[in-house]
């Protein structure tokens, strides 16, 4: 073989790795755009403005601390502390658990006549630093407990831990637990909730609580766009396919595909419409 003629083999070989890529590259691409009947696994992800989280954080360490300080206020703190260290050993008699509950509410319905209702709630702020002292394992072990309590649970059950690892975003930990512990002193478990603080909320409930029922999903959901939450018919239309409800799953899709387009929406709306067809 000449030396020309090797000259010209070598140069062709890149040259045709080089079109053997563009040529799979360009297939690929083919195929992911065509059209396909695939309904997302995962529900669009929680989206929170970093602004607006910031000023909360910063208005939480204010109020954390002032605080009251009177010994009404020790006493309920002691009483919240008390109780988790209860519900961390587990089992109780019914009627004693409600017992403290009802001494919760009550103490916390006398610091507000003591304090006032803003400087009372500020117990709630400083409550949240000590969760999170406790979960960086700044505590000791018999108070990182006590502080949890059953919260753990409340973790798990809302899909913001799994296998005992927290995979929730910190603001949305702090916020379930300043619903717990609204609730356990008699409040709405959104009782003094900054807008995105019930952004964070119901939101987490809403687009990634697999572990509650889909009915609670999308009552969540319509909380979460009230507090200024996105994505809500794509959102909408996949817990309603979720739920059996085709049709209304459809019309979600199909507003939220002319809204804002995309391949993802596309295939959703293309799956959600495909048990229609087949029952025609």
């Amino acid at each position: 073989m000449s030396s020309s003629l090797r000259g010209k083999l070598a140069l062709s070989e890149p040259l045709g790795a080089l079109l053997l890529l563009v040529l799979a590259v360009a297939c690929a691409a083919l195929l992911f755009v065509q059209e396909r009947a695939t309904a997302p696994r995962e529900l669009p992800s929680l989206t929170l403005p970093a602004s607006a989280v910031e000023q909360v954080l910063r208005a939480d360490a204010h109020a954390a601390r002032t605080a009251p300080s009177s010994p009404r206020a020790r006493a309920l703190e002691a009483l919240l502390i008390e109780h988790g260290r209860i519900e961390a050993q587990g089992l109780e008699e019914a009627q004693r658990y409600q017992d403290r509950r009802t001494a919760l509410a009550q103490s916390y319905r006398e610091l507000i006549a003591e304090t006032g209702a803003a400087l009372a709630l500020r117990l709630r702020e400083k409550a949240v630093l000590e969760l999170e002292a406790a979960l960086a394992l700044q505590l000791s072990q018999a108070r990182a407990k006590a502080v949890l309590g059953s919260f753990a649970a409340v973790l798990a059950r809302e899909g913001a831990s799994r296998d005992g690892e927290i995979v929730a975003p910190v603001f949305v930990v702090r916020t379930l637990y300043k619903a717990r512990w609204n609730i356990l002193h008699g409040l709405t478990r959104d009782h003094g909730f900054a807008a995105v603080e019930k952004r964070a909320y119901y939101g987490w409930q809403a687009l990634h609580a697999e572990r509650i029922s889909v009915k609670q999903r999308i009552d969540a959901l319509h909380a979460y766009g009230l507090a200024g939450g996105e994505d809500l018919e794509e959102a909408l239309g996949l817990l309603l396919l979720r739920q059996g409800d085709t049709a209304q799953a459809v019309r979600a899709l199909d507003h939220a595909y002319r809204a804002h387009g995309g391949l993802r929406l596309r295939n959703a709306l293309i799956a959600a419409r495909q048990p229609a067809k087949d029952a025609e």
